[in-house]
């Protein structure tokens, strides 16, 4: 029976467990990030702080026990109640400290709480008697030799490192990653990269389109040190390629998924960075997708989908793809899309709402967008482009290579010229575009119902070359007939270079001969 002395013993250290310590190295998410409640995430994603929470979780009759005996031992100790509940600074915690293999293969009789102590997964852990069912999963539930189930004492986001990830850049992390995104899927929840070396997988991350949406974050993305980065295992070969890193199941349309702070490295041994054929109402933000070979974001049937502040580069294949059914709602904002070998954002599928605003589109080697088909309204504006195009887009009918910032193409079929399909309520205005390797900015081949090309600024460097030798020829006259001369040049250029039209494919009089200025 428990004794006033001893249940203040007890409940004093107990308590004393779940004050937050001071850390050293904490990561950007355990320092700003708040989840839910004023309970902050520690280092290893345990969230401390509030011991009232875990009185709580003992019920209503175990806290008036407690207290009883807390007041009485209280007063034989000369403390306040309000002390002997929550601890003072120098007491220590009493209650067993185990690792999970301790924990697993108990076969006595259970304690109620246990403090695990292996490194990433500490926690504390509390025997439910009532759970003869749940599985062990590593993180949230223990299962004992006896069949006791243990189950973690937390609030907020669900650490990788709990179920068994490692982020060494040695183990495969798979099926501890996998473990982490089950569990949360069944909640709703977030799950959590600390900062680390990197994760390895050698399987694609499954994600069921079926279950409820969850946030995929980490501490930061893109940082030469101790990032979030997922990248395949060294099992994984490029002649054996992952499918995806992150890939949704597509039973039906996953809603409400978030990914953030991550960074996706493919290693040129893997397909798509993160891939889904029906999703809507998710958020792409602060990712960097890197060495995926088909296309680093594929996403399709779906809408509402954002894509915000990510960095997509050096892919053997394209960088945004569209890649099944009708896509309504898609916006790509503030985005770096650059050196990639495909196309920098390749809207292949019809879509109803595209908007590329405020990105950097640069050096992608076949064009930087490419509208293939019946696409309702599309805005690109506020835009830098610069060296898209520099191998060129080749149409087999008819035969035709096209070099262009961005193409816009009428068709379903990928390489065929036409305008059955056409794009609508274009709007392409006050971009950048430096187009040294490529012919001019705009490819249109079929656009109605408006098309806005205007306020878009141009070089080459054949201009300044241009301009360069008109100021050496009329050094004397600076102010003057130069200022003019070089007016006119640009202006030229910006006729010359600002659209070109496919005269054959035009549709209601907007067309030109093929390589007639307008």
């Amino acid at each position: 029976m428990l004794n006033a002395g001893s249940a203040c013993s007890f409940i004093v250290n107990a308590y004393r467990f779940l004050k937050p310590k001071p850390t050293v190295g904490r990561s950007t998410m355990n320092q700003e990030k708040e989840i839910g409640t004023k309970q902050q995430v520690d280092d290893s994603g345990t969230v401390s702080g509030s011991r009232r929470k875990l009185l709580a979780s003992i019920g209503l009759a175990g806290t008036a026990l407690v207290a009883g005996s807390l007041w009485n031992a209280a007063n034989v100790q000369g403390k306040r109640v309000t002390e002997a509940v929550y601890g003072a600074e120098e007491e220590g915690c009493c209650w067993p400290k185990v690792t999970i293999a301790e924990l697993r293969s108990l076969s006595t009789a259970p304690a109620e709480f246990y403090e695990v102590t292996d490194p990433g997964q500490e926690g504390v852990f509390r025997f439910d008697p009532a759970d003869v069912s749940t599985a062990d999963d590593t993180g949230l539930v223990i299962v004992s030799a006896t069949g006791a189930r243990f189950k973690r004492i937390f609030h907020g986001a669900f650490n990788v490192k709990w179920f068994g990830a490692k982020g060494d850049n040695a183990s495969d992390d798979t099926q501890s990653i996998q473990a982490a995104v089950n569990a949360a899927q069944n909640r709703g929840a977030v799950v959590y990269f600390p900062s680390s070396d990197f994760y390895l997988i050698s399987s694609p991350i499954q994600i069921d389109s079926s279950k409820r949406g969850i946030r995929l974050i980490g501490d930061d993305y893109n940082r030469r040190v101790y990032s979030s980065v997922i990248r395949p295992h060294a099992s994984v070969t490029a002649s054996a390629p992952l499918e995806a890193i992150f890939k949704f199941t597509d039973t039906e349309v996953g809603n409400q998924f978030e990914f953030s702070n991550l960074d996706i490295s493919g290693d040129n041994k893997t397909k798509y960075g993160i891939y889904s054929k029906k999703i809507a109402h998710s958020l792409f933000r602060r990712i960097s997708i890197k060495g995926t070979t088909l296309a680093a974001l594929a996403i399709g049937y779906g809408w509402c989908n954002d894509v915000e502040t990510c960095e997509i580069s050096y892919n053997r294949g394209d960088g945004i793809q569209l890649v099944d059914g009708e896509v309504n709602v898609f916006n790509v904002v503030n985005t770096k899309i650059f050196t990639n070998e495909g196309i920098g954002i390749y809207l292949s599928r019809k879509a109803l709402g595209v908007r590329i605003n405020g990105c950097n589109i640069e050096g992608n080697k076949v064009c930087g967008v490419f509208a293939r088909n019946s696409i309702m309204p599309f805005d690109l504006s506020d835009n830098y482009f610069e060296n898209n195009g520099s191998v060129g887009y080749s149409f087999t009918n008819p035969q035709r290579l096209v070099k262009a910032q961005i193409i816009i193409n009428g068709t379903v079929a990928a390489a065929t010229v036409g305008n059955t399909q056409p794009v609508s309520s274009v709007r392409i205005v006050n971009n950048f575009a430096s187009l040294r390797d490529a012919d001019c900015l705009v490819a249109c081949y079929s656009a109605k119902l408006g098309l806005e090309i205007g306020n878009n600024s141009i070089s080459r460097s054949s201009d300044f070359q241009s301009l360069h030798a008109a100021k050496n020829r009329d050094e004397q006259d600076r102010n003057g007939s130069m200022g003019q001369q070089s007016e006119d040049i640009r202006e030229r250029h910006r006729l010359r270079r600002n659209v070109r039209f496919a005269g054959e494919f035009a549709n209601r009089g907007l067309g030109c001969s093929h390589d007639t200025p307008s």
